[in-house]
């Protein structure tokens, strides 16, 4: 019975991945932009950075590949970035820290975004923040 659990664990796990590197993929011009742990960064810049003249053009880019807004895209992106960089040996703190940002903008930023707390979200690793970027992002992917 727990081997059958496990195996539907590791194929659920697999097809969110394989959901999110969809979603990456059709982000790929901009994903460095998207993955940029500046919470400050506009959709303006981004979109100047793409070679597009504004936020709207940059929100029509993102409707003709059935991508979310730019509000709703960036922050969980961001948060996959953030779970993934940030382990015991580099801490969000610490790396906040040497960049000159304030932790604490991040951990608020953690807690808007998720309705959990930095040190919780980070436990329950990338598997469950894809899962909930993906259902946050569902009505936009079809």
């Amino acid at each position: 019975m727990s081997q059958v659990i496990v195996d539907a664990s590791h194929e659920r796990d697999a097809q969110i991945d394989a959901q999110r590197n969809d979603v990456m993929r059709r982000c790929e011009p901009i994903l460095p932009s998207l993955t940029d742990l500046r919470l400050r960064l506009s959709a303006a810049e981004v979109a100047r950075g793409r070679g597009l003249p504004n936020a709207t053009a940059l929100e029509r880019w993102l409707v003709l590949r059935r991508l979310p807004p730019f509000r709703r895209l960036r922050p969980w992106i961001c948060m996959d970035e953030m779970v993934s960089r940030f382990d015991d040996d580099q801490t969000l703190s610490h790396w906040a820290d040497e960049h000159g940002y304030r932790a604490s903008v991040y951990y608020r930023f953690v807690a808007r975004e998720t309705g959990h707390q930095w040190n919780d979200v980070k436990r329950l690793g990338r598997s469950w923040v894809r899962r909930h970027a993906l259902n946050a992002w569902s009505a936009y992917l079809r």
